[in-house]
């Protein structure tokens, strides 16, 4: 059972919500002891991510050490949802993570500026049906 703490710590972690959302169903199905065996595909029918973005958030889940996955032959792996007050440093993204999210970032910075530089120069301003439309593409 997770506590009122523990909630409030999955919730100010810096932790994309996907992967917030994906810790919160895997302690859902936990049994007392703290183990799981969704499979992948369950994971993504459940949360309505794909099963790649959730393999990619477990991984994550796993390298803050929230979780312990461990993998079982022919079958669905097994979580093991770890105590959130077990030690320091846990809960934040590894540094990986934080640069995927800092280029993430720069690229809606990139859009700003591109939006900036249309204002800027009004005698090409078109209506805005015929405003450039920018797509970001992830």
């Amino acid at each position: 059972m997770i506590s009122f703490d523990e909630l409030e710590r999955i919730r100010n972690s810096n932790l994309p919500a996907a992967a917030r959302h994906i810790f919160l169903e895997l302690s859902f199905r936990a049994n007392k002891e703290g183990i799981c065996w969704p499979s992948v595909k369950r994971i993504a029918r459940d949360t309505g991510y794909s099963e790649n973005h959730c393999r990619r958030m477990i991984r994550l889940l796993q390298d803050i050490r929230w979780i312990n996955v461990y993998p079982r032959q022919h079958k669905s792996n097994e979580y093991e949802i770890r105590p959130l007050s077990a030690g320091p440093g846990e809960g934040t993204a590894p540094a990986g993570a934080r640069s995927k999210h800092e280029r993430s970032m720069k690229a809606g910075q990139e859009i700003d500026d591109i939006q900036q530089v249309w204002n800027a120069f009004p005698e090409h301003k078109l209506s805005s049906y015929h405003q450039p439309i920018i797509v970001m593409i992830h």
